[in-house]
């Protein structure tokens, strides 16, 4: 019910009067917030899945409660600055109502038959705060959003790109550079090798493009077996990137060698992760296949003899 509500507020009407600059301000850092209190959900998740300990929040459910009650205190000032009063109000009452379940926002209901949790204060939040980005969207300037939908196109073109190279990529070594040539002719403060700083070590990005505060990432997939592993390094990123105020848009392109997954399943598996920034290209392209540790071997004593 209340992850629905939503409907209720129709902020696409009200964006002529919204204080747009003050929401862009602020997304940043309610995505931020939002992703800490995915973390704290999944590891309840985990645990009460797995039986086992898991690396992160002492008590995750407080964690979740802490997190939940920072983004609504958050999001009414916000909301209250942006002049959506209406929202406001209405977020005030959901919260009210939240707070009156058994456990208060560290409630979570569990869904047993296909081994899943989710707390209804979180994906309220969640979809305002998905809501306001929108809004954000729209409101940008137009020549940003030109360049955006230039960005969007040449990632989702990876494989097509690649293929009028004549190239047939064995690794991400040698997609990214293929990439950054097309990337940087196209974009005047196109970037690489730079850190985005992280809670316990620095995060690189395989480049980005720093006007439009995106971030992106290159993945092959050679086998199917290769997916989990993908979708994996790109999840243990996503703590690390979300807390950029700099980078606050996320772009990871998967090229694989078969269509063993669509954009659909790996965005699903993101935005579970906590990736509500983060937008996934699948592309479809030949590869050559990964050298084996003997052929490194033998190339190497070729080499040097």
């Amino acid at each position: 019910m209340y992850a629905r509500r939503l409907a209720d507020y129709n902020l696409s009407e009200k964006q002529d009067s919204m204080n747009i600059s003050v929401v862009q301000n602020a997304v940043g850092e309610l995505q931020r917030i939002l992703g800490k209190a995915r973390d704290a959900l999944t590891q309840i998740e985990a645990e009460a899945y797995s039986g086992q300990d898991y690396v992160g929040y002492e008590h995750p459910d407080e964690a979740l409660a802490g997190h939940l009650d920072d983004l609504q205190q958050m999001l009414m000032v916000v909301l209250e600055a942006a002049d959506l009063r209406d929202t406001r109000a209405a977020l005030n009452g959901a919260w009210a109502t939240f707070k009156k379940q058994t456990q208060g926002l560290k409630t979570v209901v569990n869904d047993a038959e296909n081994d899943y949790m989710y707390s209804l204060a979180l994906n309220y939040v969640d979809r305002l705060i998905q809501t306001l980005r929108a809004c954000v969207d729209k409101g940008l300037a137009s020549a940003e959003s030109t360049e955006l939908d230039r960005l969007e196109w040449i990632l989702d073109a990876t494989a097509v790109l690649v293929h009028r190279r004549g190239e047939f990529p064995s690794g991400e070594l040698t997609l990214q550079p293929i990439m950054h040539d097309y990337l940087s002719a196209a974009f005047p403060s196109f970037v690489k090798r730079f850190r985005i700083p992280g809670g316990l070590k620095n995060f690189e990005p395989d480049c980005g493009i720093r006007e439009l505060s995106a971030a992106i990432e290159f993945k092959i997939v050679h086998t199917k077996a290769d997916v989990a592993k993908a979708i994996s390094g790109v999840i243990e990123d996503i703590g690390g990137y979300r807390g950029s105020k700099d980078w606050t848009r996320f772009y990871s392109v998967f090229y694989q060698a078969n269509p063993f997954m669509t954009a659909k399943q790996v965005q699903k598996e993101l935005r579970r992760a906590g990736g509500t920034a983060w937008t996934a290209f699948v592309v479809n392209g030949l590869t050559k296949a990964k050298p084996t540790r003997k052929a490194k071997t033998l190339k190497s004593i070729a080499k040097n003899s």
